[in-house]
């Protein structure tokens, strides 16, 4: 009888395990890493998951951009011509050029009198295409066939093949003929980014507002993390970030921009890694110090305060964290157990899984009752 009931109470303590390895096996089939894709570079031909194109080495221009197997722009090209230099890493594409030639990589060049270019693409399934220009040019987007292009105040909408958009920041876009192009603002810098919202990882009743927020420069950067790798997104061009520590259940990164303005950024970040639910909640440190956690609308509004808000996506968590004044700071990221939330590290978030567990107490108790019956 009592090898009986040691056997009942060791099988009703590891339907949480089970439980548990289930949850994150579900997890791991919709994990973040599907939006971390990873170029190859070769004589010209750009080659990732879900980017590829063509470029030329020297002056930035760009063939058949294409997105999700879509060709969106046949060719991307300048009116002025730059001297640069590619560089490829992982999900990452970058291109820097100078009118007056390239003498080091090092971004902080881009900080010096004269004009400058900056191309950053990236291999995921919205198909970042971030150009920054520098001084007096003009950029043409010929468009591919089956897309169609219609300006909205400063965005041009992308619809056809694609439903996309082409976010621009202190230029003046015209659309003639297939083509578009965007005359940049002489002595200051003109940003344009293509992203293709339909695939972003963000819930639809906040896409908009994060478009019109990259758009007016208030989103510095985004940030996709997983299991197998990160890739850092550059909305302003001079903002940077990495992953200095990981362990279950906490992230730090270190993030700094050589402007000083506040900036958003906005972090997706596999559940596997960092657990979000009805028993946890989420902590943000900044410089070691928590920070107040509120809605979307006020970390988009910014002021004086760091602050921070979480969204809940399913199989993924989206934080977005405001950081009024740079230079470079450490930011902290943390899941933990709410007051009576976790029992010995398991969680009842899952009604099925509450459910499996009474029907396996009931059968075993029902053993016990029919075998000690049966004696």
């Amino acid at each position: 009888m009592k090898r009986i009931w040691i056997l009942a109470i060791a099988m009703v303590l590891m339907v949480p395990a089970m439980a548990s390895m289930a949850s994150a096996s579900e997890h791991h089939e919709m994990s973040i890493n599907r939006y971390i894709g990873g170029f190859e570079y070769k004589d010209g031909a750009v080659s990732g998951r879900y980017v590829s194109f063509s470029v030329d080495a020297k002056n930035g221009e760009i063939w058949n951009y294409t997105v999700n197997n879509v060709t969106v722009f046949d060719h991307i090209y300048y009116e002025k011509t730059t001297m640069g230099k590619i560089r490829v890493s992982g999900a990452a594409f970058m291109y820097v050029g100078m009118g007056y030639g390239l003498d080091d990589w090092d971004r902080k060049n881009m900080s010096f009198e004269g004009e400058w270019k900056f191309i950053h693409a990236h291999d995921n399934p919205v198909g970042v295409l971030h150009i920054v220009i520098h001084g007096s040019d003009t950029i043409t987007y010929k468009l591919a066939e089956g897309i169609n292009a219609t300006l909205m105040n400063s965005t041009v909408i992308l619809e056809g093949a694609v439903d996309a958009r082409l976010l621009i920041s202190n230029g003046e876009a015209n659309i003639d003929n297939g083509s578009i192009s965007i005359t940049t603002m002489g002595n200051s810098s003109t940003s344009v980014i293509f992203v293709e919202p339909t695939q972003w990882v963000i819930e639809d009743k906040i896409k908009n507002m994060v478009m019109k927020e990259i758009q007016k420069g208030k989103v510095g950067a985004e940030m996709y993390i997983g299991e197998n790798g990160c890739d850092l997104i550059n909305y302003s061009y001079e903002m940077k970030a990495q992953i200095m520590h990981q362990e279950k259940n906490h992230l730090r990164l270190k993030i700094s921009s050589e402007s000083p303005e506040g900036k958003v950024m906005i972090m997706h970040v596999d559940k596997n890694m960092l657990r979000y639910d009805a028993q946890h909640r989420i902590m943000v440190k900044l410089d070691g110090k928590n920070i107040t956690e509120g809605s979307v609308d006020a970390v988009m509004n910014g002021g004086t305060e760091a602050k921070y808000a979480v969204v809940d996506n399913g199989d993924s968590v989206t934080l977005m964290v405001y950081i009024p004044h740079f230079s470079e700071h450490t930011l902290d990221v943390e899941s933990e157990p709410v007051e009576g939330g976790e029992i010995n590290g398991f969680t009842m978030e899952n009604p099925l899984l509450i459910a499996l567990i009474i029907v396996v107490i009931i059968g075993v108790v029902g053993a016990v009752i029919w075998k000690t019956k049966s004696r």
